[in-house]
């Protein structure tokens, strides 16, 4: 019969406690790389004004909805029109219409127009937004001027504050 000393347990004891700690460390860094990525998860308009905080990178990205649908926005105030991703758009169910070239930040590429029935941020819906599949591209939907123009915006202390116009 093997005796095991108190030594070994010891051992197995670290092992098992460094694997916990490991895997505590990993679900708390990706809902942390998360909320950095994308601080704006849930959000509302307040005193008729949404206030976007600005990412790790930088960018303003908010979590929003197409057709019901839950996605990822990325507004880009340099950016004229709304940009997705040919695999995000099949999940929409999004037809492909009419081909299309495009500029973007990589340069020219082909895509398809299609039409958004509503883009909904923080419980404001626009209607009947068009837009652009583009191939090869992150699925973050790409929000430009063309949704912006519906919006009097301005950036303030690291924050994009929208407030719908009354145009």
């Amino acid at each position: 019969m093997t005796e095991y000393s108190g030594k070994s347990y010891g051992t197995t004891f670290a092992i098992i406690a460094f694997l916990m700690l490991g895997v505590l460390f990993y679900l708390y860094s990706d809902r942390y790389f998360a909320r950095d990525y994308n601080p704006n998860q849930t959000v509302s308009f307040n005193d008729d004004e949404l206030h976007l905080a600005v990412s790790g990178d930088g960018h303003y990205r908010v979590s929003g909805f197409i057709n019901q649908q839950p996605v990822l926005f990325l507004l880009d105030t340099g950016a004229s029109g709304i940009a997705l991703s040919e695999e995000l758009a099949l999940r929409l169910h999004l037809p492909k219409g009419s081909k299309v070239q495009s500029m973007t930040a990589n340069g020219s590429t082909d895509g398809w127009m299609t039409s958004l029935s509503t883009i909904t941020i923080g419980g404001v819906t626009i209607n009947n937004m068009p837009a652009t599949i583009l191939p090869n591209i992150d699925n973050e939907i790409l929000l430009g001027m063309s949704y912006l123009r519906h919006f009097d915006w301005h950036h303030a202390d690291g924050e994009l504050i929208l407030k719908p116009n009354s145009k």
